[in-house]
């Protein structure tokens, strides 16, 4: 997949606000285990994908629960569909 100036830009910050609000919030998560959960988060992809009703815009952006080694709860993670990244975490 050839992604545009603009998608790979839109990566790069979503990668940098992921990372800041994990270190807010106390995850040790580093570039390298978020690419690894975002490839892992990729390849789940078509298992909550959801297909548009008539009419309806496509979802681009979904709310996973995970449990990461480490953390006493699960997390929140929100994934983007549109540019294959995660854009955020939270307890």
């Amino acid at each position: 997949m050839v992604r545009s100036k603009e998608m790979t830009i839109a990566r790069a910050r979503c990668h940098s606000h992921f990372l800041s609000r994990a270190a807010d919030r106390d995850f040790c998560i580093g570039t390298e285990e978020l690419l690894e959960l975002e490839q892992f988060v990729g390849e789940l992809r078509p298992c909550f994908e959801l297909k548009p009703k008539d009419g309806q815009p496509q979802k681009t952006r979904y709310r996973l629960s995970l449990k990461i080694a480490g953390a006493r709860t699960a997390v929140n993670i929100v994934y983007d569909t549109r540019l294959n990244a995660l854009v955020t975490i939270y307890p």
